[in-house]
């Protein structure tokens, strides 16, 4: 079972580029239900200005929860297997944790990704983080936690 994770980011302006700083890592306790996972996050969400959210698999009822939030824009993501580089399909993204994670990972290599250094959660996403490897699969290598760790908080910070 997966944890339901909202990471809060905000944008800066670098001296080259937009940097974005992780704000939060909220993680919600397993066995709830969607509805009441979005209870217990609605001030967070009632903050933001833009969301994307998990709809694959389980998650596919989750934006129509969030729809009422005050929100300029919502975005449904899909993440599936592979490495495809993120397209839209029927309104929502679908992209490839592989592309997913290997771009996030590339920000924080460029300095365009950052963990602001009292962010609550902050230690959950670092540990996370360095869970992740690449694994051998054919031709390509894809990217994932190691076993018996979680990727919950670095997905939805991807």
């Amino acid at each position: 079972m997966d944890f339901s994770v909202l990471t809060t980011l905000r944008a800066e302006d670098g001296a080259d580029a937009t940097e974005w700083v992780v704000e939060r890592v909220t993680q919600v306790p397993l066995g709830l239900p969607y509805a009441e996972q979005i209870r217990l996050l609605q001030p967070e969400i009632d903050a933001l200005d833009h969301l994307a959210i998990d709809a694959g698999g389980s998650g596919q009822a989750l934006p129509e929860l969030v729809r009422g939030a005050r929100l300029k824009t919502l975005v449904p993501v899909v993440i599936t297997g592979g490495t495809g580089k993120g397209k839209v399909v029927k309104g929502r993204v679908t992209v490839g944790k592989t592309a997913l994670i290997q771009g996030m990972m590339q920000q924080v290599y460029h300095r365009e990704l950052r963990v602001d250094s009292g962010a609550p959660g902050r230690d959950l996403l670092l540990s996370e983080m360095r869970s992740f490897q690449y694994l051998p699969d054919g031709r390509f290598r894809r990217m994932e936690s190691a076993r018996g760790k979680h990727d919950d908080a670095v997905l939805a910070t991807a």
